[in-house]
Protein backbone atom coordinates (compact mmCIF):
# COMPACT_ATOMS: atom_id res chain seq x y z
CA UNK A 1 0.00 0.00 0.00
CA UNK A 2 1.26 3.45 -0.91
CA UNK A 3 1.69 5.70 2.11
CA UNK A 4 1.98 9.42 2.57
CA UNK A 5 5.41 9.92 4.15
CA UNK A 6 5.86 13.70 4.25
CA UNK A 7 3.80 16.87 4.01
CA UNK A 8 5.06 20.45 3.83
CA UNK A 9 3.00 23.62 3.61
CA UNK A 10 3.53 26.06 0.76
CA UNK A 11 2.07 29.54 0.19
CA UNK A 12 -1.53 30.03 -0.95
CA UNK A 13 -3.04 26.89 0.59
CA UNK A 14 -0.78 24.43 -1.20
CA UNK A 15 0.85 21.31 0.19
CA UNK A 16 3.90 19.45 -1.04
CA UNK A 17 3.10 15.77 -0.60
CA UNK A 18 5.57 12.87 -0.79
CA UNK A 19 4.50 9.23 -1.05
CA UNK A 20 6.32 5.97 -0.39
CA UNK A 21 6.30 5.03 -4.11
CA UNK A 22 8.28 8.15 -5.05
CA UNK A 23 5.32 10.20 -6.28
CA UNK A 24 5.49 13.76 -5.01
CA UNK A 25 4.10 17.13 -5.91
CA UNK A 26 2.07 20.12 -4.85
CA UNK A 27 -1.68 20.01 -4.39
CA UNK A 28 -3.75 23.21 -4.31
CA UNK A 29 -6.39 23.25 -1.58
CA UNK A 30 -7.42 26.90 -2.02
CA UNK A 31 -10.80 26.01 -3.56
CA UNK A 32 -11.84 24.40 -0.26
CA UNK A 33 -11.12 27.45 1.93
CA UNK A 34 -14.23 28.79 3.64
CA UNK A 35 -16.54 25.95 2.58
CA UNK A 36 -18.12 23.47 4.98
CA UNK A 37 -15.72 22.21 7.62
CA UNK A 38 -12.91 24.01 5.81
CA UNK A 39 -13.96 27.36 7.32
CA UNK A 40 -11.21 26.42 9.79
CA UNK A 41 -8.77 27.45 7.04
CA UNK A 42 -10.05 31.03 6.96
CA UNK A 43 -7.12 31.45 9.32
CA UNK A 44 -4.07 30.46 7.20
CA UNK A 45 -2.19 29.43 10.35
CA UNK A 46 -4.79 26.69 10.91
CA UNK A 47 -4.08 25.33 7.43
CA UNK A 48 -0.36 25.32 8.20
CA UNK A 49 -1.00 22.99 11.17
CA UNK A 50 -1.43 20.00 8.85
CA UNK A 51 -0.08 16.62 9.90
CA UNK A 52 -0.22 13.03 8.75
CA UNK A 53 -2.86 11.19 10.79
CA UNK A 54 -2.62 7.67 12.17
CA UNK A 55 -4.35 6.21 9.09
CA UNK A 56 -2.20 8.15 6.63
CA UNK A 57 -4.75 10.89 6.05
CA UNK A 58 -4.00 14.60 6.01
CA UNK A 59 -5.33 16.03 9.24
CA UNK A 60 -5.78 19.54 10.59
CA UNK A 61 -7.89 18.85 13.65
CA UNK A 62 -10.28 16.25 14.97
CA UNK A 63 -12.90 17.71 12.64
CA UNK A 64 -10.97 18.20 9.39
CA UNK A 65 -9.11 15.52 7.50
CA UNK A 66 -8.74 14.40 3.91
CA UNK A 67 -8.11 10.90 2.64
CA UNK A 68 -4.80 10.50 0.90
CA UNK A 69 -6.27 8.60 -2.05
CA UNK A 70 -7.76 11.65 -3.72
CA UNK A 71 -4.49 13.57 -3.35
CA UNK A 72 -2.30 10.84 -4.82
CA UNK A 73 -4.70 10.33 -7.74
CA UNK A 74 -4.41 14.01 -8.58
CA UNK A 75 -0.61 13.87 -8.45
CA UNK A 76 -0.41 10.67 -10.52
CA UNK A 77 -2.76 12.10 -13.14
CA UNK A 78 -0.73 15.32 -13.33
CA UNK A 79 2.51 13.32 -13.66
CA UNK A 80 1.05 11.26 -16.53
CA UNK A 81 -0.12 14.39 -18.37
CA UNK A 82 3.36 15.91 -18.01
CA UNK A 83 5.04 12.67 -19.14
CA UNK A 84 2.96 12.36 -22.30
CA UNK A 85 3.55 16.00 -23.30
CA UNK A 86 7.27 15.28 -23.75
Amino acid sequence: MIKLIDVQTKPNYRLLLKYSDGVQGEVDFSSYVGTGVFVLWNDPKKFENVRIGSSGELSWSDEVDMIQRQCIYELQERNLRTFFRC
